[in-house]
């Protein structure tokens, strides 16, 4: 079950609307913003930051999570014996990830 809320603001008599938007004026917002929520047009704000992580998050549910063409490389190369393994790369990249986050100890 739903309400249409602007439904509701435009039965109230007047005086209510009024009183609400009376409220409203003394609990700071004024009465510009009072007005508007009376005519069902409520606004928001972002920050910028608030943007970037919206943009940030949508970007990240439109990435795919594996990168299918790079797998099926490898599993090509792998399967014909022409995948190679750099150890020393291999073991750069553990260091550093160590030194990154640290080991307990």
């Amino acid at each position: 079950m739903s309400n249409d809320i602007d439904a509701i603001f435009k039965q109230q008599p007047a005086a209510a609307q009024q009183t609400a938007q009376s409220r409203k004026a003394a609990a700071g917002q004024g009465t510009a913003d009072a007005g508007q929520a009376a005519g069902g047009g409520d606004t928001v704000q972002l920050t910028d930051s608030a943007r970037v992580l919206h943009e940030l998050e949508r970007a990240v549910a439109d990435a795919p999570v594996v990168d299918a063409t790079r797998v099926g490389e490898l599993a090509q190369a792998v399967a014909s014996g022409e995948y190679q393994v750099d150890a020393e790369r291999v073991a750069e990249k553990i260091l550093q990830l160590d030194r990154e986050f640290g080991t307990p100890g």
